[in-house]
């Protein structure tokens, strides 16, 4: 912690700055980005309507075990805890990106 002040939307939502030493798992990270890339192509959307750069790395880094620590990483509203909640947890538990497909049915317009 450098304890300069955060300026970016990008800094504050992961309470670091970009130029600090991230404190994440790559292999966490690049997991999760995995799954948002095949949700984002399913749904026809890009990348980052299903969560932000920053808010993957956000989560990455604090690893929240329940929805409640989830909801809690700027970038994760109610929405998408309910729509990508149950697979992000997963992903984060050891389980891997590959229950990505029950949030691609779930995200569907209609359903």
């Amino acid at each position: 912690v450098c304890r300069r002040s955060l300026s970016s939307g990008a800094e504050h939502k992961l309470q670091r700055h970009l130029d600090c030493a991230p404190g994440y798992d790559e292999a966490v990270y690049e997991q999760l980005s995995t799954w948002r890339r095949s949700v984002a192509t399913e749904l026809a959307l890009p990348a980052f309507c299903v969560f932000t750069d920053a808010t993957l790395m956000a989560i990455a880094e604090r690893r929240p075990q329940d929805a409640s620590g989830l909801l809690s990483v700027p970038g994760v509203g109610r929405v998408k805890g309910e729509q990508y909640g149950p697979t992000v947890l997963a992903i984060l538990a050891g389980a891997g990106p590959a229950a990505g497909a029950e949030d691609v049915q779930s995200a569907k317009p209609g359903k």
